[in-house]
C-alpha cells in the first residue's frame, strides 16, 4: 500500500499513527515514512484500486 498526505505537522503525525495501528483485526508490519516538502496538490481523498 502506498499512501501520500499533505498538511500539518500535528495532522501528519496522527495519520502515520493510524496507519502503524491498521484497522480493526490488521496486522502492520511495517510503515515506512518519507518526508518531502508539500506541493499543495491533495484537495480530496479517494481509494485506488
Amino acid at each position: 500500500m502506498r499512501a501520500v498526505f499533505e498538511g500539518d505537522e500535528k495532522g501528519l503525525e496522527e495519520m502515520i499513527k493510524r496507519c502503524k495501528k491498521g484497522p480493526l483485526l490488521s496486522k502492520v508490519e511495517n510503515v515506512e515514512v518519507t518526508y518531502e516538502e508539500g506541493k499543495g496538490e491533495i484537495r480530496n481523498f479517494e481509494i485506488l484500486w
